[in-house]
């Protein structure tokens, strides 16, 4: 399972925690049914056998196929703009209310925000109060009859803009490798896979070993190191140069086995689509100030300013 040892690290000394940074140790973990997801300072995991695993994360699947496409595209203006809060946040907010059936309301993006702020900085006890609130309150408010309807959501309104603006971030920060792009297109699904491996959202993974695996003993958490396993040079070569051209892409940035996003095809469809938008409306796009990247757990911008001609 985990090929060799791995470092201990200890973060208060009330939590026995692992970190993980190898590609195999990391990808053989996230395929490991003993190994559970979980948020910092929960209660002890329910085991489960690796069929409920399978047999859930079906169920969900079905709830995300359930999730209808959107109509079109959204407009890019001339001039300088706010990729991420002038275009990416409205328009995923509007597309994620109307696939779950809600009224649009821009409350709804604030509590999606909590939901994931919670997330990125996990070790935050504010925000994750803040975070469980708006999860019971958004929990109401949504179509309660698709089982991944609150996941679904926040996955829409907050995940799928927020990785758009990691790619174009990625994309307006490699002039060279936009211009490929441009008179490529046909080269989008292989650049946004190298996007999700360069800048994918999640940088850090959470388990809990429901039994003793190896060296972890039961209830140790785990973190797992997305971030250091995609750029691994035992598995990708060249691993810190971007390269929308990159054939052999097995990145992390889903994660793998039962417990996988399983949005994973709807946000790289979706992220397809608003990056040629972005480029079949523009013949030029220039960062107005460098991108100010956030996060712990999960990496994000909150701006991107540039000047579209």
């Amino acid at each position: 399972m985990i090929t060799t040892p791995i470092q201990p690290i200890y973060l208060d000394p009330a939590l026995d925690a692992w970190i993980v940074t190898r590609y195999n140790d990391v990808r053989s973990i996230l395929e490991d049914h003993r190994f559970i997801p979980t948020l910092i300072g929960s209660s002890h995991p329910v085991p489960e056998t690796r069929d409920e695993v399978r047999d859930r994360h079906a169920r969900m699947k079905e709830g995300v196929t359930a999730i209808p496409a959107p109509d079109g595209a959204p407009a890019i203006p001339k001039g300088q703009c706010d990729l991420i809060q002038d275009i990416l946040k409205p328009w995923c907010l509007q597309f994620a209310a109307s696939a779950m059936g809600t009224p649009l309301d821009t409350r709804l993006g604030t509590m999606a925000d909590e939901i994931f702020a919670a997330s990125a900085f996990p070790y935050d006890v504010e925000l994750r109060s803040r975070g469980s609130s708006a999860a019971s309150a958004l929990s109401r408010c949504v179509n309660t009859k698709n089982p991944v309807a609150l996941q679904a959501f926040i996955a829409l309104a907050t995940s799928l803009p927020y990785f758009a603006g990691n790619a174009w971030a990625l994309l307006v920060s490699h002039p060279d490798q936009c211009a490929r792009l441009r008179k490529q297109p046909e080269l989008v699904a292989s650049a946004i896979e190298e996007c999700l491996r360069v800048a994918g959202p999640s940088r850090i993974q959470f388990r809990k070993a429901s039994c003793s695996v190896g060296q972890v003993n039961q209830n140790s958490t785990v973190l797992l190191m997305l971030e250091a396993a995609n750029r691994d040079p035992a598995v990708f070569t060249d691993p810190d140069t971007f390269d929308i051209q990159r054939n052999d892409n097995p990145h992390l940035a889903f994660g793998r086995g039962g417990h996988s996003c399983v949005g994973a095809p709807l946000i790289r469809s979706m992220s397809r689509r608003l990056t040629l938008a972005l480029l079949d409306q523009s013949e030029s796009v220039t960062l107005k100030e460098p991108p100010l990247w956030n996060g712990f757990a999960m990496r994000f911008l909150n701006h991107l300013l540039v000047v579209i001609e």
